[in-house]
């Protein structure tokens, strides 16, 4: 007996990039055709195992529905999650609806636009794996239903190419209200919309996960509710998910032999925040670190994303925060351990902050936000919080005077430690900036590009030599990679491509070189 109902998502999304999460990032980027599949899924996507056709570990939104199924009253039989390249093999006579889950499913994500757009070197991996599993799954419409679900969902709406890759449905926003109720009505030969709108779920309509995360992610925080227009999760409503919630998610995750606590939230300082001026509940959030460190197995913590404003109300939690989660650190700098989280600057211009995410400096004013970003990242590096730090290029209607306002801010963040993360505007679908046009490469002026140069040649300088340690233990294998591999990559790179596109790409690349060139071995 085959599965009623399949679940699955992209092969980038079915790894755990050996098991760190900032690197699953680099499945944005292009795929260059001269690298075939074989090698990306050895080195950079492995797959996780799987336990007969079943993974051993799978997204964390993907085991949310399957938990919702299994709630429903469908049966462990019924309902199979799989890595996209066993769907041949799970395919059955049984088999009626195949349900994706895509962070990024067409490569227009903030990352993906933008990596895969500048690099220049074809589509991101994400939307490649996408279409590869879209392609497997045409040969057996119309008998199997499918269905999108995810982040990345919009997508497919945005582009009107549902039927061009095969899905039936595409579920936008929370899916944990709605699903049960859809894979019965398809079930049933109802007559079902194209486009689903999901609806808001109440904390006892959201699950406990029944398997273990990639990541050993645990869902603390829904939501975000400072309402930047360009973000989807600042627009939903904010949810604490109940103590007793969390330390089952991470006792599942534990049970399974996974020692990593990926701690999914919009703003780790929101946990069991209910006040409209967002300050932080000091009580709450230590004792939700406790219940999560206080599960046995648990060796690792991460924090996934963090605000700004509660580091300068409260600069004590942020110390008390670190006591803990430094004893639980996955990363380090040359041996020493580090707190490591996501934080939004986006934008040096006061003008931008008040024009389109004026919620964001709460409470504190628009035009104390480049004030506002120094001081916190600079508590944060004095209690060992290093922040991977957002830029949004191109906002609609940025000016240059913007722009230089953000260079100016980065020109003050070069004496702290963070690493920064420029990005292409995007106008997501379930964001208030929705209608707006999206920024492409070409249209950047050249102080949007010097954004990102700068950046960059910041983060190699500041990280460079650390990543390498950390990454390449061995120092004949650091030499060699360093001073002939990459050499020989960006030779072959620069003289099959760059030298032949235009001049900001052809310098740019020499100099990204040149600062990599100087990494010490």
């Amino acid at each position: 007996m085959c599965a009623k109902i399949i679940l699955t998502a992209p092969a980038t999304e079915m790894s755990d990039y050996n098991g760190s999460p900032f690197y699953a990032f680099t499945a944005s980027f292009s795929k260059p055709s001269f690298i075939p599949r074989f090698l990306l899924k050895k080195f950079l996507y492995k797959p996780v195992p799987s336990e007969g056709l079943h993974v051993s570990r799978a997204p964390y939104g993907l085991r949310k529905i399957e938990a919702k199924l299994l709630e429903a009253g469908f049966s462990e039989d019924e309902v199979l999650t799989i890595h996209p390249d066993n769907l041949e093999k799970a395919i059955g006579d049984d088999t009626k609806i195949v349900c994706i889950s895509s962070m990024d499913p067409l490569g227009l994500a903030f990352v993906s636009i933008t990596y895969s757009t500048i690099l220049g070197l074809g589509d991101s991996m994400t939307f490649y794996e996408f279409k590869r599993l879209s392609q497997i799954l045409l040969k057996y419409r119309p008998r199997i239903k499918v269905i999108v679900g995810g982040a990345g969902s919009w997508q497919l709406i945005r582009k009107n190419v549902m039927e061009k890759y095969g899905v039936d449905h595409v579920v936008i926003g929370e899916g944990e209200s709605i699903i049960g109720d859809l894979i019965h009505r398809i079930l049933n030969g109802e007559n079902v919309e194209k486009i689903v709108r999901g609806s808001l779920s109440s904390i006892d309509e959201i699950p406990i996960i029944r398997r273990p995360a990639i990541h050993g992610i645990v869902e603390i925080t829904r939501g975000c509710g400072r309402g930047c227009q360009f973000c989807s999760p600042t627009l939903q409503v904010r949810r604490s998910m109940p103590l007793d919630k969390i330390r089952k998610e991470v006792e599942v995750n534990v049970k399974a032999g996974e020692n990593f606590i990926l701690i999914a939230t919009d703003d780790i300082f929101l946990y069991g925040c209910n006040n409209s001026r967002f300050i932080p509940n000091e009580k709450a959030i230590l004792k939700m670190l406790d219940t999560i460190i206080g599960v046995e197995g648990v060796k690792y913590v991460q924090p996934a994303h963090s605000s700004m404003p509660p580091v300068l109300l409260n600069k004590n939690l942020v110390k008390k925060m670190a006591e803990i989660l430094l004893n639980y650190s996955y990363y380090s700098i040359n041996g020493k351990p580090i707190v490591t989280t996501e934080i939004g600057i986006e934008t040096g211009s006061s003008n931008l902050i008040k024009k389109y995410m004026i919620g964001k400096p709460i409470p504190f004013k628009p035009e104390e936000w480049s004030k506002i970003v120094i001081e916190s990242i600079t508590i944060m590096n004095e209690n060992e919080w290093y922040p991977l730090g957002t830029l949004i290029v191109g906002l609609p209607g940025e000016t240059e005077e913007d722009v230089i306002q953000t260079l100016e801010l980065l020109d003050e963040l070069s004496r702290l430690k963070l690493f920064l993360v420029p990005l292409f505007f995007v106008p997501e679908e379930t964001c208030y900036l929705k209608n707006q046009r999206e920024t492409v490469f070409e249209n950047l002026s050249e102080l949007q590009r010097e954004v990102f140069v700068k950046a960059w040649k910041y983060n190699i300088k500041i990280w460079g030599e650390s990543f390498y340690k950390n990454r390449f233990k061995n120092p004949i294998s650091r030499k060699i990679l360093l001073k002939y591999i990459y050499p020989l990559i960006f030779y072959l790179l620069y003289g099959l491509k760059y030298r032949w596109m235009d001049e900001w790409r052809r310098n740019t690349a020499k100099e990204i070189y040149d600062v990599i060139r100087k990494i010490p071995c």
